[in-house]
């Protein structure tokens, strides 16, 4: 352990969140038939009231530690106060839950928990998942983020002007809070003539999709102290390497990133404030100080990543996302999941024909009469320079339904925006990955890139696929891409659940329902059987009745929308139940069921293809206090 890591001092103030029931003594009078009806209404009471103590996380401080190391770390939420274990979504990080002085208080209780978090060396860098369990189940998930930088807290002493700043040596990840709105903490660095350094900033409400979402606009301004006449100490803004981006994450998130070459020794500033001038005990952030010895600031592997670790343990099977690995095999193993019959069977060997990898030097020219690649085809190429377009020929036959299938191996949107379009012989755009919407207050043109698109080509003969960053200002060895351009293979894709936090707290002897949602990927037909894995004893999932089982996404939105059908698959719903029965034994930790998915097709059923996976937990009923 470094030596800067042995004393930690977590600060913070705690969440003011605060809930209470109230106890309300009613005298009644029952008849018989009356006597059931409340008996069963104050089962299901009962069994609310156990949900509603089930753990609730708000907010933490450290966002993370070093890996390597132990750190500690503090929770703040509701019903923490019987917390027996904490989970992660990987085997590298174990914690220890601690005493705190703030429990010692009855206003205070259950409200915060510490944690000695212990990170083994070899935990993969990036954003991990952590959830508290108590014995009334287990809460929804929080972004602890593993960094190898040395891990320094900000200091207690007010530091919200530049004559305040708090010292840091760098390389280092300073964690730190905008405790009340309009504060902006100052840091000092003694940078050496020439050194380049990298800066970024990261909160809670900017790592991984769940929540919480707060703080979703943090500022970061460089500055250096340049002496006047009139005031010895002013403060001048540097102009920097501006690498920020705005991206969605449901509600539009700021990731400031900067990089600077620095001419002149001396000591420069660094502050963190938030955008929009608010701010409280949920506002940390993490200040990343890195050098950077190369000529030119790269996002290239030299930025904490903002999403979370994906290690396959929650990992829900998608096909559109960039950052999936395509195969060469993928169309193939598309045909695999769907039972054969009468119908499909005289294409069969015309759609599994093996894909062939075409590295971009191989690439035809447009202008020449060579038919270029065949489909279905892996193209892979790199855009190597702002303004650079590859373009691949391929011939195809009137009336074919294609799909394309995108990938970014090293650098994704929003640095790396692949524009991949499709272009008849008359120079006309026939489809691109494009997604126009209205959206706004109704006069606002919403445009998005997917990672698939689906179309069909009404002629015959030959077309271009070009390929490009779409703002044409972006490009180097790390903007690589792999396009699979093939024929459409009507399948089942992502199964899923409507579970906002990914975990299920059962009482015994209750139910819960669940939604599950099955893809229909272009132009599926059939039905889909779901069923479930690893469901711990004494717990079923089973069908529910509802008016109409299964629902089929309207083709469009509420508001204008372009060729929608070709970026959005269609979906089938249905309503299950998780069932535990009054006798099934309790959990002391998370069961991860497995949701499965079979897809028919006139009465025949095919593969069974992966869901999403989702903790369930079993708790007692009536451990109300």
């Amino acid at each position: 352990m470094d030596e800067g890591d042995k004393n930690i001092h977590v600060s913070g103030a705690q969440c003011r969140a605060e809930r209470s029931l109230g106890a309300i003594p009613v005298v009644v009078r029952l008849r018989p038939a009356a006597t059931f009806l409340l008996a069963g209404l104050f089962i299901s009471v009962a069994h609310e009231a156990v949900r509603s103590q089930a753990p609730e996380l708000a907010s933490m401080f450290p966002l993370g530690g070093r890996r390597g190391t132990s750190f500690e770390v503090e929770i703040h939420g509701e019903n923490l106060q019987a917390a027996t274990h904490v989970w992660f979504d990987c085997a590298q990080l174990q914690a220890e839950i601690n005493a705190t002085p703030r429990e010692q208080s009855e206003d205070n209780r259950g409200k915060s928990v510490l944690l000695t978090i212990k990170a083994a060396p070899e935990a993969a860098v990036g954003a991990r998942q952590l959830r508290v369990i108590t014995p009334h189940g287990i809460s929804a998930p929080l972004t602890l983020r593993v960094h190898e930088e040395p891990l320094v807290l900000e200091c207690e002493q007010a530091k919200d002007a530049p004559e305040h700043a708090q010292a840091i040596e760098f390389p280092a990840v300073v964690n730190g809070t905008i405790g009340r709105p309009g504060e902006r903490d100052f840091y000092g660095i003694d940078v050496s003539a020439g050194q380049r350094l990298r800066f970024e900033v990261l909160t809670p409400g900017g790592i991984g999709t769940g929540r919480p979402k707060t703080f979703l606009q943090p500022e970061l301004v460089l500055y250096e102290r340049r002496g006047s006449f009139f005031d010895a100490a002013r403060t001048v803004r540097i102009e920097a390497d501006d690498q920020s981006v705005f991206y969605k994450m449901g509600p539009l998130v700021f990731l400031p990133r900067v990089g600077h070459r620095f001419n002149k020794s001396g000591r420069y500033l660094a502050a963190v404030g938030s955008l929009d001038g608010e701010g409280g005990s949920d506002f940390a952030y993490q200040l990343r100080i890195v050098p950077d010895a190369e000529q030119a600031i790269s996002p290239r592997r030299k930025w904490s990543s903002r999403e979370v670790v994906d290690t396959g343990m929650m990992a829900t099977r998608t096909e559109r996302d960039f950052h999936r690995t395509l195969s060469a095999r993928h169309p193939e193993e598309l045909r695999a999941t769907i039972p054969r019959t009468a119908a499909t069977a005289p294409n069969e060997a015309s759609s599994i024909q093996e894909v062939s990898e075409t590295p971009e030097h191989a690439r035809h020219n447009p202008a020449t009469q060579d038919p270029g690649v065949e489909l279905p085809v892996m193209v892979e190429g790199v855009i190597e320079h702002p303004a650079d377009v590859d373009t691949f020929q391929f011939q195809a036959e009137a009336g074919l339904d294609l799909a394309l299938e995108i990938e970014t191996p090293e650098l994704g949107p929003p640095h790396f925006s692949p524009l991949v379009r499709v272009i008849d012989a008359e120079g006309e755009e026939v489809c691109s990955n494009i997604f126009r919407r209205i959206g706004g207050d109704g006069d606002d043109w919403i445009k998005t890139l997917q990672p698939k698109v689906v179309c069909s080509l009404e002629n015959g003969g030959r077309y271009l696929l070009r390929i490009r960053d779409l703002t044409s200002r972006r490009g180097g060895p790390e903007f690589r891409y792999r396009v699979l351009v093939r024929r459409q293979e009507p399948h089942v894709g992502q199964v899923h659940t409507t579970l906002e936090t990914g975990a299920v707290n059962l009482v015994q002897g209750a139910s819960h329902e669940l939604t599950v949602v099955a893809d229909q990927e272009e132009g599926f037909t059939g039905t889909v059987a779901i069923g479930a894995m690893n469901l711990p004893p004494g717990v079923e999932l089973l069908p529910m009745t509802t008016p109409e089982q299964n629902v089929v996404n309207p083709i469009s939105g509420p508001r204008a929308e372009i060729h929608r059908e070709r970026f959005m698959p269609g979906r089938l719903s249905t309503k299950l139940a998780l069932i535990a029965d009054s006798e099934a034994p309790r959990t002391s930790t998370p069961v991860l069921v497995h949701l499965t998915a079979r897809p028919v097709v006139d009465g025949r059923a095919g593969r069974r293809i992966d869901g999403q996976k989702f903790l369930l937990m079993v708790i007692a009923a009536g451990e109300t206090e």
